[in-house]
Parts: C-alpha cells; sequence; structure tokens
C-alpha cells in the first residue's frame, strides 16, 4: 500500500586524533539542508549541534558534521553571527576565527593566505600540533554564517588528493529568484513571499492561544509552503524566556508532524531570536516526507515558515531558502 504525506501544522508554539597510518577510503558527497552546503567526506560523518555559549553575549551556537577516521578526521562546522558580532567586520572576524583554531590545538603556525569561495572571502591556515600531527583550516564568512573546515592527521597528509578533495568539493547553495508566482502575505507584523493564493485557516496551539496559518502548494514541485504566527500565553521577558518559547515550538512541531529532529540551529530575524529544524515526516515508523521549519520569536508571538516534500529531491529543486529568506519582519 502507498504511503502519502498527511499535511498538519501545529504552531505552539579540536578532538585528539591517534597518529597510527590509515587509508582514506573513497569521498562521498555529503548535503547538510539548514547548512545549506555540499562537500565530500570520506564516510558518513556524524552531526553534532552545539547550543549557544551563555557566557559568550551574541552566541547562537554552531553546527558540527565530523567524520573521524581514527588517524584522521575531516570536519565542517557552522554558525549564524547576530548584527553585533557582524558589526566587528570581515577582516576581525575572520582574524579571530584563525586565533580560536591556533589556541583550540595549541599549534604553532606554519602558513596561511586569504582566498575566497566565489565572492565571498576566507582564509587558510597551516598549524603544526606536534611532530606527528597538523591541522589544515579554511574559514568563510558567507553573509552572516562563519564556515570552518578542518582536517587533522599527519604532516604528511595535510596535502593529500583526499584532503584536496575535501576542501576544494565545499559548496554553497546558490539562491536564486523567486518566481512571480510567489507574492508577498502580511501576517503579523511580518511578511514572506509565498506561491499561489494560500488558503487560510485558524486555530489553537497546545496552550489555547489562536494560530493563524496560510498553506499553499507549488504546482511544479508539488513541495508544500506554509506560513503562520500566533500569540504565546506568557510573552517572554528575558533571553531565556524566549529560548524556552523556542524550545516549545520545536517540541509542538515535532509532534505536530510526527517527525524526527535531523538538523537544529540557532538563527536571528533581524534582532529575532529563532530555530530553523530538518525533520523526517514518519508514519509507522516508516519515513513519509522531509520538512525545513523556521520559527521565530517577535514581540510576542511565533512566526512559522515551513516547506513540507514527499522526497528530498525535491526540496533541492524547489525553493526553500528563497522562501525562508524572504521573510520581512515589520513593526507590530
Amino acid at each position: 500500500m502507498k504511503r502519502t504525506l498527511s499535511l498538519s501544522l501545529l504552531l505552539p508554539l579540536l578532538l585528539p586524533v591517534s597518529v597510527s597510518a590509515q587509508t582514506v577510503p573513497a569521498m562521498m558527497t555529503y548535503i547538510s539542508q539548514v547548512g545549506r552546503f555540499s562537500i565530500k567526506f570520506p564516510s558518513h560523518p556524524a552531526v553534532t549541534i552545539n547550543k549557544p555559549n551563555k557566557s559568550v553575549p551574541g552566541d547562537l551556537g554552531s553546527t558540527d558534521c565530523k567524520a573521524d577516521l581514527g588517524a584522521s578526521s575531516f570536519d565542517i562546522s557552522f554558525g549564524d553571527l547576530t548584527p553585533a558580532r557582524m558589526a566587528a567586520g570581515t577582516a576581525a572576524i575572520l582574524d579571530n576565527a584563525q586565533a580560536q583554531l591556533k589556541r583550540s590545538s595549541k599549534g604553532k603556525m606554519i602558513s596561511e593566505k586569504k582566498l575566497t569561495l566565489g565572492n565571498w572571502p576566507g582564509r587558510e591556515q597551516v598549524v603544526e600540533i606536534d611532530s606527528h600531527l597538523g591541522a589544515r583550516a579554511r574559514f568563510f564568512l558567507i553573509d552572516h554564517r562563519i564556515y570552518t573546515l578542518w582536517y587533522i592527521g599527519s604532516p604528511q597528509s595535510i596535502n593529500s588528493p583526499s584532503v584536496d578533495a575535501f576542501f576544494t568539493s565545499f559548496k554553497i547553495r546558490n539562491h536564486g529568484t523567486l518566481p512571480a508566482a510567489f507574492k508577498p502575505l502580511n501576517m503579523g507584523g511580518t511578511t514572506v513571499k509565498i506561491p499561489g493564493e494560500p488558503k487560510p485557516r485558524t486555530g489553537t496551539t497546545s496552550d489555547n492561544t489562536e494560530m493563524h496559518v496560510w498553506q499553499s502548494m507549488d504546482p511544479a514541485t508539488r513541495v508544500v509552503y506554509i506560513a503562520g504566527h500566533g500569540g504565546v500565553k506568557t510573552p517572554a521577558a528575558t533571553p531565556e524566556e524566549r529560548e524556552k518559547i523556542l524550545d516549545n515550538s520545536r517540541e509542538g512541531t515535532i509532534a505536530g508532524l510526527g517527525a524526527k529532529l535531523v538538523e537544529e540551529r540557532w538563527i536571528t530575524v533581524g534582532d529575532c531570536p529563532g530555530r530553523e529544524l530538518v525533520l523526517k515526516v514518519m508514519q509507522d515508523d516508516i519515513e513519509i516526507g522531509v520538512a525545513v521549519s523556521r520559527n521565530i520569536y517577535f514581540k510576542g508571538e511565533l512566526v512559522q515558515l515551513m516547506v513540507i516534500s514527499q522526497t528530498a529531491a525535491a526540496l533541492g529543486t524547489s525553493h526553500v531558502d528563497e522562501f525562508m529568506d524572504s521573510l520581512s519582519i515589520g513593526n507590530k
């Protein structure tokens, strides 16, 4: 029996490595939906979500994707920067990233250079950790997100073909232009572009507050686009309270879709905090779809954007990034 996707929306809202010889296997392409990149790894990486460091003002946490081979490791991490941290400027941000890697590895700088990825600025550095171990890293500042790619292994392997392939295979998904069918939708002091003529509906959240939702489908890809907003029972007065509301929103979204969390990152839209989630939509323990959700806390309300598809391939040919980034926060 063929399973179909049931659509619903609930709006409540450097580690040490050994130095023994080891052969690096053939490279495979890894794609991060929430990271908006692809890169070649020697094996499927383990993904770690690092929550924001509350002792560091403006820290939004990071996501780490690492393939540990024992004798060596390949790693890419990424995290967003708040407007306040972006104000330091590109050169200072990249200088700080390089200094952090040098401190964490407790190594000696061997070489460094400036480079670019398209029009985006970056740096590369090689660090000697000890006589048996070295690190090679690249940093790119892309819009308001910093990516760190690094390899740790023997000094002789730093410039091997597999390591070169890892660094040079890094690609960012390029933004396209939203088709004319995507039109502005005003909702709760925010604006987002959504395709067609979205159907509105209202309901209540788990804490009995009202929610307003609009939903439409792109006929070309059959990907469903959803936008909504709803008040929270007790508006947040502190950053901790906002994080609690966003935690509840994440859990409500997962429960509402019967989904499993795949990726998560902390984000801001303007100065408004939020989360972006990648979810597997499940039915009877079988994956029947993929969803990307962005939840933003804005002046006593949660704003949610969601894209749902029956296949990950369809998400790759749709306008997920452009839809999410079309959200504009206004004055309420």
